[in-house]
């Protein structure tokens, strides 16, 4: 499997995790199970690398991916903490970013 494959599986596979478990903001995971993008994005690289390689290499493509898709190269694991919480931001839209990342790897 080519790295913009495996990558977009990530990217894809946090998104459902929001989508099954819940999302939140200003928190890492909530008691009902919920959890952030930075969260879901880790979860979903570490099921990843159980197959295919090193989890923070995992990691670090799939956010890089993320940061380029939207439009901030410098989205980190704080970084993207920040995108995550910042307010308004709505679990449709972190959802929606996540599944567009992983689109835009699959037609480059």
């Amino acid at each position: 499997m080519s790295d913009p494959e495996m990558t977009a599986r990530t990217l894809e596979r946090a998104a459902r995790l929001i989508d099954e478990l819940g999302w939140c903001q200003g928190e890492q995971t909530e008691p009902d199970g919920g959890i952030c993008a930075a969260t879901a994005l880790m979860r979903a690289a570490q099921i990843e690398a159980s197959e295919y390689g090193d989890v923070l290499d995992i990691y670090e493509l799939s956010r890089m991916a993320l940061g380029f898709s939207t439009g901030d190269v410098t989205v980190g694991l704080f970084c993207l903490a920040s995108w995550n919480d910042q307010p308004g931001r709505t679990r449709q839209e972190v959802v929606d970013r996540l599944r567009g990342a992983a689109r835009e790897l699959m037609v480059k």
